[in-house]
């Protein structure tokens, strides 16, 4: 692995128990303490308990993203797309990113483990169906609590800044076709991504 291989890994791994223990300590913490701020030290407890673990009992599985099992990356894939998702509030746009960067990790995966081409193609294949499905359910979550909003048509228009009415007909294309281009933005880039990893096979 390089050095760049070992940054992205410690990233991208690294941030997987502070994030759970956060969450865990904070949200967690909510029925028994009624106190705000003596829940914010909780959460950030876990923060730290979190960033500790990466540093003694985690040291060597921070460092083996691109030696992972594809079940496993599969798995680390759909955690940070819910996080993602729930960051930009159900605003699924940003989700692309990661599917494209799930191709790349199990490219370059592939790549540092020497797998043969046909291999990584399999699973490039693999993971690009799981990563479409992940985005298409994120997209019909998203429609389906915009749909359950009897204001959504003047929360867009108000967003957007249109001079015009947004009916409900809008908002369906709006769903359909956006949704559409976003499934296909980020199936096409992880497949260009993977064939521009697997060009260095060739070089």
């Amino acid at each position: 692995m390089t050095n760049s291989d070992k940054v992205i890994s410690l990233i991208i791994l690294g941030l997987l128990a502070p994030v759970v223990l956060m969450l865990l300590f904070w949200w967690g913490s909510i029925p028994f303490v009624k106190d705000d701020a003596l829940i914010m030290y909780l959460a950030l407890g876990g923060l730290a308990a979190g960033v500790i673990l990466d540093f003694t009992l985690l040291r060597g599985f921070v460092f083996k993203l691109f030696k992972l099992p594809l079940n496993v990356l599969t798995a680390v894939e759909i955690f940070y797309s819910i996080m993602v998702y729930g960051l930009f509030m159900g605003f699924p746009v940003f989700n692309s990113l990661v599917g494209i960067f799930g191709s790349y990790i199990n490219a370059r995966g592939g790549v540092v483990q020497k797998k043969s081409r046909e291999e990584i193609l399999k699973s490039s294949r693999y993971i690009n169906r799981i990563s479409t499905g992940i985005l298409l359910f994120l997209c019909i979550c998203t429609a389906v609590f915009a749909l359950r909003e009897s204001s959504i048509c003047l929360q867009i228009k108000g967003m957007l800044n249109l001079p015009f009415n947004v009916t409900m007909g809008m908002v369906w294309m709006l769903i359909i076709i956006g949704g559409g281009l976003l499934l296909w933005f980020q199936y096409y880039f992880s497949v260009f991504v993977s064939k521009r990893v697997l060009s260095s096979l060739a070089s």
